[in-house]
């Protein structure tokens, strides 16, 4: 059995590993390349984003969230990609045929939004404007509700005096902020989006952003039974042998 390391060579380890990552950042960061600049400041995020789940992990409880379902949608953070995967955040298929509230991953495969007159990869589903038109509606109506109690709220002298009120509308008001960022990136996928198959992953549910309770914006959409037979389709396509 491998002897334990003491603090003080863990201590070293963690300096020498901090030391060869911010070398490679700044050589990103000083180089010419647009490119390499981008991948210095993903990966800056990546770290902060990777440290805060690190972070997360210590309380996380699978069981206080929802439970996922087959179809259901799903908004994660994939994480600092290498080479062609897909990575950072993404929305997402959970493909899980029965996934447990007590398990602390769920199987997803990602999606991406389809740009006019590219073609669709042969690896890959394309799902139409259904997700879009699901999403936008109910971001809508929440986004509709929400105003209207902020509305009524600060229409109201006497409801405007209450402390609880001024909180609450504080709230609102956040909300509101955060649902127009939200429908910025919504947008995006007015054109359709594709399902990438080939990319299935398991993930743990603390990457999941949104849904993980019920009145959050994703929960409840689903894809349709006939969407979801296409892409087990071309999952069985691509990985399941055919018998001759």
């Amino acid at each position: 059995m491998k002897n334990q390391k003491t603090k003080e060579q863990l201590i070293s380890h963690k300096d020498d590993a901090l030391k060869k990552l911010d070398i490679l950042i700044t050589e990103k960061i000083n180089s010419d390349s647009e490119r390499e600049m981008k991948s210095a400041d993903l990966l800056s995020y990546w770290i902060e984003d990777y440290a805060r789940f690190l972070k997360k992990e210590r309380t996380f409880d699978s069981s206080k969230i929802i439970r996922y379902r087959k179809g259901d949608i799903v908004k994660m953070h994939l994480g600092y990609r290498l080479g062609s995967e897909e990575g950072g955040l993404h929305y997402g298929v959970v493909f899980d045929v029965n996934n447990s509230l007590h398990s602390n991953t769920v199987t997803v495969i990602p999606l991406t939004s389809h740009k006019k007159g590219k073609r669709v990869h042969s690896n890959d589903v394309y799902l139409g404007k259904e997700l879009f038109q699901t999403i936008i509606g109910k971001h809508d109506a929440l986004f509709n509700e929400i105003q209207q109690e902020l509305k009524a709220i600060l229409s109201n002298p006497n409801s405007r005096l209450s402390q609880e009120n001024v909180a609450r509308a504080q709230v609102l008001h956040d909300k509101l902020s955060e649902l127009e960022t939200l429908r910025a990136n919504i947008l995006k996928m007015k054109e359709g989006s594709i399902a990438l198959v080939k990319q299935v992953v398991t993930i743990s549910k603390m990457r999941i952003y949104d849904p993980m309770y019920q009145h959050h914006v994703l929960y409840g959409i689903r894809l349709s039974p006939t969407t979801i037979s296409v892409i087990d389709e071309k999952f069985c396509e691509l990985f399941i042998s055919k018998k001759n």
